[in-house]
């Protein structure tokens, strides 16, 4: 990981131990997940430049783009 979203991942997949989740990184569509099987939990980031903008509004209001959703 990388960047902003590997600081991110990093205090998530802590907190997430601390509370005594089991946690994994795996690699998805978008990169590298923080995933916690035991509750449920996946965390993605997506990097890049404003990547959320009109051209993207769609895509968050139509959950049925995102794969596994």
């Amino acid at each position: 990981m990388s960047g902003q979203w590997s600081q991110v991942a990093d205090a998530l997949a802590e907190s997430l131990r601390n509370d005594g989740a089991t946690v994994r990184v795996e690699v998805g569509p978008w990169g590298e997940e923080v995933a916690a099987p035991d509750a449920d939990l996946r965390f993605i980031g997506v990097g890049g430049r404003r990547w959320i903008g009109p051209r993207n509004e769609q895509f968050l209001q139509d959950s049925s783009l995102i794969p596994g959703i």
